[in-house]
C-alpha cells in the first residue's frame, strides 16, 4: 500500500525487506519496496515487521504499509 509504505512516502525504510525470509522482496532503484510475486508465500513477516501504523501514526489504525495481494495482482 503505497500511501501507508514508509518508504514510498519519506523514503528510507527496509524494515521489510530484512524481515522477508524468502528474499521476495527488494528494493527498487528509488529504495522503494518492490514485491517478488513468484517468491512470497504469503507468511506475513513483513506486515508484522512493517512500523508504518505506528510511525505514520495511524490512531487506532491496523493496516500495514505491507499487503501482498495473490498473484496477477499488484502488490
Amino acid at each position: 500500500d503505497r500511501e501507508r509504505c514508509i518508504a514510498w512516502a519519506q523514503g528510507g525504510c527496509q524494515v521489510c525487506v530484512d524481515a522477508c525470509p524468502y528474499g521476495a522482496i527488494a528494493l527498487d532503484d528509488a529504495n522503494r519496496p518492490v514485491v517478488d510475486q513468484a517468491k512470497c508465500n504469503g507468511c506475513g513477516a513483513c506486515e508484522n515487521a512493517c512500523p508504518s501504523n505506528s510511525y505514520l501514526a495511524f490512531a487506532g489504525g491496523t493496516d500495514r504499509g505491507i499487503n501482498v495481494h495473490a498473484a496477477g495482482k499488484e502488490a
